[in-house]
Protein backbone atom coordinates (compact mmCIF):
# COMPACT_ATOMS: atom_id res chain seq x y z
CA UNK A 1 0.00 0.00 0.00
CA UNK A 2 1.47 3.33 -1.05
CA UNK A 3 1.55 5.84 1.77
CA UNK A 4 3.73 8.86 2.33
CA UNK A 5 4.20 10.73 5.56
CA UNK A 6 4.29 14.41 4.76
CA UNK A 7 4.93 16.11 8.08
CA UNK A 8 4.85 16.02 11.83
CA UNK A 9 2.14 18.43 12.89
CA UNK A 10 2.53 20.19 16.21
CA UNK A 11 0.01 22.70 17.55
CA UNK A 12 0.29 24.33 20.98
CA UNK A 13 1.10 22.54 24.20
CA UNK A 14 2.97 19.56 22.78
CA UNK A 15 0.21 17.91 20.75
CA UNK A 16 1.61 16.21 17.66
CA UNK A 17 0.64 13.56 15.12
CA UNK A 18 1.74 12.05 11.81
CA UNK A 19 -0.07 13.33 8.76
CA UNK A 20 -0.13 10.75 5.94
CA UNK A 21 -1.51 10.55 2.42
CA UNK A 22 -3.40 7.56 1.05
CA UNK A 23 -4.55 7.37 -2.60
CA UNK A 24 -6.66 5.03 -4.66
CA UNK A 25 -9.00 4.56 -7.59
CA UNK A 26 -12.66 4.18 -6.58
CA UNK A 27 -14.09 0.69 -7.23
CA UNK A 28 -17.47 1.15 -5.56
CA UNK A 29 -19.17 3.41 -3.07
CA UNK A 30 -22.08 2.98 -0.65
CA UNK A 31 -23.83 5.85 1.12
CA UNK A 32 -26.58 5.76 3.74
CA UNK A 33 -27.94 7.65 6.74
CA UNK A 34 -28.49 6.43 10.29
CA UNK A 35 -30.98 8.15 12.61
CA UNK A 36 -30.57 7.85 16.37
CA UNK A 37 -33.59 8.88 18.44
CA UNK A 38 -33.09 10.27 21.95
CA UNK A 39 -35.89 11.07 24.35
CA UNK A 40 -37.53 10.63 27.69
CA UNK A 41 -40.39 11.65 29.90
CA UNK A 42 -44.05 10.80 29.55
CA UNK A 43 -44.31 9.17 32.96
CA UNK A 44 -46.26 10.47 35.92
CA UNK A 45 -48.72 9.76 38.68
CA UNK A 46 -51.88 11.12 40.30
CA UNK A 47 -53.22 12.34 36.97
CA UNK A 48 -50.03 14.21 36.03
CA UNK A 49 -47.98 13.24 32.99
CA UNK A 50 -44.63 14.83 32.28
CA UNK A 51 -43.79 16.12 28.81
CA UNK A 52 -42.13 13.82 26.33
CA UNK A 53 -38.91 15.21 24.88
CA UNK A 54 -37.79 13.57 21.66
CA UNK A 55 -34.77 14.50 19.54
CA UNK A 56 -32.88 12.76 16.80
CA UNK A 57 -29.38 12.78 15.37
CA UNK A 58 -28.76 11.89 11.74
CA UNK A 59 -25.33 10.56 10.73
CA UNK A 60 -24.45 10.35 7.04
CA UNK A 61 -22.17 7.40 6.41
CA UNK A 62 -20.23 6.25 3.39
CA UNK A 63 -18.04 3.24 2.67
CA UNK A 64 -15.67 3.51 -0.27
CA UNK A 65 -13.70 0.63 -1.82
CA UNK A 66 -10.56 1.56 -3.74
CA UNK A 67 -7.44 0.07 -5.29
CA UNK A 68 -4.23 1.77 -4.25
CA UNK A 69 -1.36 2.49 -6.71
CA UNK A 70 0.11 -0.98 -6.06
CA UNK A 71 -3.18 -2.73 -6.89
CA UNK A 72 -4.15 -3.60 -3.30
CA UNK A 73 -7.79 -3.14 -2.29
CA UNK A 74 -8.48 -0.70 0.55
CA UNK A 75 -11.65 0.63 2.16
CA UNK A 76 -12.50 3.96 3.76
CA UNK A 77 -15.42 4.36 6.18
CA UNK A 78 -16.43 7.99 6.66
CA UNK A 79 -19.00 9.77 8.85
CA UNK A 80 -20.62 13.05 7.77
CA UNK A 81 -18.02 13.55 5.06
CA UNK A 82 -18.08 13.04 1.31
CA UNK A 83 -15.16 12.84 -1.10
CA UNK A 84 -17.50 13.30 -4.09
CA UNK A 85 -16.93 11.66 -7.46
CA UNK A 86 -17.82 8.21 -8.73
CA UNK A 87 -16.38 4.85 -9.74
CA UNK A 88 -13.07 5.18 -11.57
CA UNK A 89 -12.13 8.52 -10.02
CA UNK A 90 -8.74 8.85 -8.33
CA UNK A 91 -8.90 10.29 -4.81
CA UNK A 92 -6.37 11.02 -2.08
CA UNK A 93 -7.02 11.29 1.65
CA UNK A 94 -4.99 13.00 4.38
CA UNK A 95 -5.09 11.01 7.63
CA UNK A 96 -3.99 12.11 11.07
CA UNK A 97 -2.64 9.04 12.83
CA UNK A 98 -2.57 8.05 16.48
CA UNK A 99 0.76 7.49 18.22
CA UNK A 100 0.33 3.71 17.80
CA UNK A 101 0.33 4.23 14.03
CA UNK A 102 -3.28 3.22 13.39
CA UNK A 103 -5.27 5.22 10.84
CA UNK A 104 -7.56 7.51 12.76
CA UNK A 105 -9.03 10.72 11.39
CA UNK A 106 -9.54 11.83 7.81
CA UNK A 107 -9.19 15.60 7.71
CA UNK A 108 -8.99 16.34 3.96
CA UNK A 109 -9.51 14.72 0.56
CA UNK A 110 -8.76 15.56 -3.05
CA UNK A 111 -10.57 14.22 -6.12
CA UNK A 112 -7.99 14.29 -8.93
CA UNK A 113 -10.57 13.92 -11.71
CA UNK A 114 -12.73 16.80 -10.48
CA UNK A 115 -9.78 18.79 -9.06
CA UNK A 116 -11.90 19.22 -5.93
CA UNK A 117 -10.48 19.69 -2.43
CA UNK A 118 -12.49 18.89 0.72
CA UNK A 119 -11.46 20.01 4.21
CA UNK A 120 -13.14 18.75 7.41
CA UNK A 121 -12.48 20.73 10.58
CA UNK A 122 -14.54 18.23 12.56
CA UNK A 123 -11.89 15.57 12.00
CA UNK A 124 -9.43 17.67 13.98
CA UNK A 125 -11.41 17.63 17.24
CA UNK A 126 -10.14 14.31 18.63
CA UNK A 127 -6.47 14.60 17.55
CA UNK A 128 -6.14 18.19 18.80
CA UNK A 129 -8.23 17.96 21.97
CA UNK A 130 -6.45 19.03 25.19
CA UNK A 131 -4.17 16.31 26.48
CA UNK A 132 -3.37 15.06 29.98
CA UNK A 133 -0.85 17.86 30.60
CA UNK A 134 -3.60 20.45 30.11
CA UNK A 135 -5.85 18.86 32.74
CA UNK A 136 -2.99 18.35 35.19
CA UNK A 137 -2.09 22.04 35.03
CA UNK A 138 -5.67 23.12 35.74
CA UNK A 139 -6.93 20.48 38.15
CA UNK A 140 -3.97 18.97 40.03
CA UNK A 141 -3.06 22.10 42.08
CA UNK A 142 -6.72 22.63 42.96
CA UNK A 143 -7.11 19.00 44.04
CA UNK A 144 -3.94 19.10 46.18
CA UNK A 145 -5.05 22.29 47.97
CA UNK A 146 -8.50 20.81 48.53
CA UNK A 147 -7.13 17.59 50.06
CA UNK A 148 -4.67 19.56 52.23
CA UNK A 149 -7.46 21.78 53.52
CA UNK A 150 -9.79 18.87 54.33
CA UNK A 151 -7.05 17.22 56.39
CA UNK A 152 -6.35 20.40 58.40
CA UNK A 153 -7.90 21.44 61.73
CA UNK A 154 -9.54 24.49 60.08
CA UNK A 155 -11.99 22.40 58.08
CA UNK A 156 -15.63 22.83 59.10
CA UNK A 157 -18.72 21.26 57.60
CA UNK A 158 -19.75 24.52 55.92
CA UNK A 159 -16.28 25.12 54.55
CA UNK A 160 -16.07 21.53 53.30
CA UNK A 161 -19.29 22.01 51.30
CA UNK A 162 -18.00 25.35 49.99
CA UNK A 163 -14.69 23.79 48.95
CA UNK A 164 -16.50 20.98 47.12
CA UNK A 165 -18.60 23.54 45.23
CA UNK A 166 -15.44 25.50 44.48
CA UNK A 167 -13.70 22.39 43.14
CA UNK A 168 -16.68 21.51 40.91
CA UNK A 169 -16.72 25.11 39.67
CA UNK A 170 -13.03 24.86 38.86
CA UNK A 171 -13.58 21.65 36.91
CA UNK A 172 -16.46 23.24 34.98
CA UNK A 173 -14.28 26.28 34.19
CA UNK A 174 -11.51 23.99 32.96
CA UNK A 175 -14.03 22.30 30.66
CA UNK A 176 -15.01 25.64 29.13
CA UNK A 177 -11.37 26.67 28.75
CA UNK A 178 -10.53 23.33 27.09
CA UNK A 179 -13.26 23.97 24.50
CA UNK A 180 -11.78 27.38 23.74
CA UNK A 181 -8.31 25.88 23.65
CA UNK A 182 -9.45 23.25 21.14
CA UNK A 183 -10.99 25.94 18.94
CA UNK A 184 -7.71 27.90 18.93
CA UNK A 185 -5.73 24.75 18.12
CA UNK A 186 -7.99 23.88 15.19
CA UNK A 187 -7.81 27.43 13.88
CA UNK A 188 -4.00 27.51 14.07
CA UNK A 189 -3.75 24.06 12.48
CA UNK A 190 -5.94 25.15 9.55
CA UNK A 191 -4.01 28.37 9.03
CA UNK A 192 -0.67 26.56 9.18
CA UNK A 193 -1.28 23.37 7.22
CA UNK A 194 -4.41 23.61 5.06
CA UNK A 195 -2.69 25.07 2.00
CA UNK A 196 0.26 22.67 2.32
CA UNK A 197 -2.06 19.67 2.59
CA UNK A 198 -4.05 20.74 -0.47
CA UNK A 199 -0.84 21.08 -2.51
CA UNK A 200 0.43 17.69 -1.42
CA UNK A 201 -2.85 15.85 -2.03
CA UNK A 202 -3.17 17.34 -5.51
CA UNK A 203 0.16 15.86 -6.65
CA UNK A 204 -0.30 13.32 -9.43
CA UNK A 205 -0.72 9.69 -8.36
CA UNK A 206 1.17 7.09 -10.40
CA UNK A 207 -0.43 3.64 -10.60
CA UNK A 208 1.95 0.71 -11.09
CA UNK A 209 -0.90 -1.83 -11.10
CA UNK A 210 -4.71 -1.78 -11.34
Amino acid sequence: MSKKSIMRCSVLFGKSASLEKESGKVISKDQWSETHVHGGGGGGQNGYNSHVHISSTVTDKSKIWLKDPDGKEIVWTLNNTDIGGREGHVVSMAWLRRKNGKKAYGIAAYNHNLEKFEWWNGGLSAPLSPNLLFWLIFLLPTALLWVDYLSSDMATSDMVIFSIILFIGGAFSALIISGLFLYIRKLLFSLTYKKQIKTFLSEKVEFTSI
